[in-house]
């Protein structure tokens, strides 16, 4: 699965940006949360030298941010996240995770824990896309860096009114 996705988190503490549905049961995710400052990539697989199930990543403050995350359950599920075209890139082995147990249900702007909807997202949201693949191969470089460039957000004032935007122009 592939996730692209741009955002501006307006919090200190993690806020849901999009995350699967839990299945019940069960805590197999895959989710993106994030601070003004940190996004965690969750459903990272946990050994010895990784004692976390998300791979933190820093970028800066406030700013408005646009994530691709490829998140894989096949071969050496190898999975890429790429911020702000290439401004930051990371690779991470994905969690395995069971077929007969994860929820193909999509959540966006928050989480579910026990029937209640929990840590709501309070930034902003620009973009999303999700991309399913047939499991047997990966969206090419070239695609991955063209979605980013569609999603990106020039301007750190997106949220400011048109006709100011006209008159600094």
């Amino acid at each position: 699965m592939c996730l692209c996705v741009t955002f501006r988190a307006q919090t200190n503490y993690d806020e849901w940006v999009v995350s699967s549905y839990p299945h019940k049961g069960n805590n197999q995710l895959r989710a993106l949360t994030a601070t003004k400052s940190r996004i965690r990539v969750w459903g990272r697989h946990v050994d010895d030298d990784q004692d976390l199930p998300f791979l933190p990543i820093k970028y800066p403050q406030g700013s408005w941010v646009t994530v691709l995350i490829e998140w894989s359950n096949i071969g050496e599920r190898l999975g890429s996240i790429n911020i702000n075209n290439g401004q930051s890139l990371a690779t991470f082995t994905c969690a395995k995770l069971d077929g007969t147990k994860v929820n193909n249900d999509v959540i966006i702007g928050a989480n579910i824990s026990g029937g209640s909807i929990v840590q709501g997202m309070y930034g902003n949201l620009a973009a999303l896309e999700i991309y399913a693949g047939t499991g047997q191969s990966k969206l090419s470089d070239s695609l991955k860096q063209l979605i980013i460039q569609d999603q990106m957000v020039m301007s750190q004032n997106y949220d400011e009114p048109l006709a100011k935007k006209k008159k600094k122009n």
